[in-house]
């Protein structure tokens, strides 16, 4: 990596460059890579950002994370993460906002000859599994009126990807990223490693076996029993959420063993009973194993039982025997924003305190040779 000391004419410290965006932090390592974990081999690092509109006296600040993956890493992560920056990319070709509040924008991706480098905001309420998971298989339970607003979220979420033929492919409580606002919360769809774009020529798309235990397709299962790549629609999204959406409506999973997704589906009247009957056609519908029963997200923002939780008294009283919603999981309606995302004519500046603290390179930050000189204030 190239040295970024302090300028000798200037007295400055050199900042580091990453697409537009400018390091103005020290940069915390929130993970370091191992083995056994999804994200091996990659390097997560948060920093605060100033997002300047026309000058840096007009900045606001904002959190930021870094994202490297070594191209000497692990194929599947390198090829995950080369997916998550021609994302990047094709989203600017397309003309795609980079906002939408409930979708965690990707502000710059790139490929160098050493590594992936990726920059998105930082959730700073974590994510919807470490909210809501107490253990293996059991989870906090909202209220109908909070499990309506966040599923709204998602589905606008999810709505917006599908609107241009891309499928998430991996949707779960942990890429479910949370900001606090007030005191409810907002949700964001991220990590979009697995996500592909559906030809125009047809509703379909063939891909590799995968996603995450518990949230898979019954047409993915199915195409693994038979040892064939599944052709899959933006439905199996859907029905990923159905998995979520029961799980935090009645603090149980779905399915026994979780994988087993191809069995009947089957509710307990201890945890449905207190809650509107349009609650389980709405679960049902989501966990359809013929995925075109599972509608669309944006047919699914428009089921009855949404629109009814919206208004669904708070603080029922329950029998002793049932789940207890957690009355401090609020969730704002659709639409409002994290207020510190950039728009997409926001700039965010950064500086890094040292050089030495940043584990990804400066050709990556840069994309045009080092950072040594050209960083500093007065040569910028």
């Amino acid at each position: 990596m190239a040295s970024c000391d302090v300028c000798p004419k200037c007295k400055s410290t050199a900042t580091l460059r990453v697409g537009e965006q400018y390091l103005v932090s020290d940069l915390t390592l929130l993970y370091g890579g191992g083995s056994g974990n999804v994200l091996a081999n990659s390097s997560i690092l948060k920093g605060r950002a100033t997002v300047a509109r026309s000058s840096l006296e007009e900045a606001r600040e904002m959190l930021v994370v870094v994202k490297s993956v070594p191209l000497s890493s692990e194929p599947v992560d390198a090829e995950m993460a080369r997916r998550e920056v021609q994302l990047f990319r094709d989203f600017q070709s397309e003309g795609l906002p980079r906002r939408h509040p409930h979708l965690l924008p990707l502000l710059f991706g790139a490929e160098t000859e050493t590594e992936l480098v990726l920059l998105a905001p930082y959730a700073p309420a974590g994510d919807l599994y470490s909210l809501t998971c107490v253990a293996a298989g059991t989870w906090k339970c909202l209220e109908e009126a909070d499990a309506s607003a966040l599923a709204q979220q998602v589905l606008s979420g999810l709505a917006a990807l599908h609107d241009l033929r891309y499928l998430h492919g991996d949707m779960k409580p942990q890429n479910i990223f949370l900001t606090k606002v007030g005191e409810r919360y907002v949700a964001q769809i991220g990590d979009f490693g697995l996500t592909r774009k559906i030809p125009e020529e047809s509703d379909f798309i063939t891909i590799e076996a995968g996603g995450s235990t518990g949230y898979i397709a019954p047409e993915i299962i199915r195409a693994i029993h038979k040892d064939i790549r599944p052709s899959v629609s933006v439905q199996i999204d859907l029905f990923a959420v159905g998995v979520m959406f029961y799980q935090l409506l009645s603090s149980m999973e779905p399915f026994y063993p979780q994988s087993n997704v191809l069995a009947e589906l089957e509710f307990d009247e201890v945890c449905w009973e207190p809650l509107l009957p349009d609650a389980q056609h709405f679960v049902s519908m989501l966990l359809a194993k013929n995925p075109e029963d599972r509608g669309t997200a944006t047919s699914c923002i428009n089921h009855e039982w949404l629109t009814k939780a919206d208004a669904a008294p708070r603080g029922s009283q329950r029998p002793s025997y049932a789940p207890r919603p957690d009355t401090k999981l609020r969730f704002h309606p659709v639409g409002v924003e994290p207020p510190s995302s950039p728009s997409t004519k926001d700039v965010s500046m950064m500086k890094q305190k040292s050089a030495s603290e940043v584990s990804f390179t400066s050709e990556a930050s840069t994309a045009v040779g080092d950072c040594s000189l050209s960083g500093y204030p007065c040569v910028s």
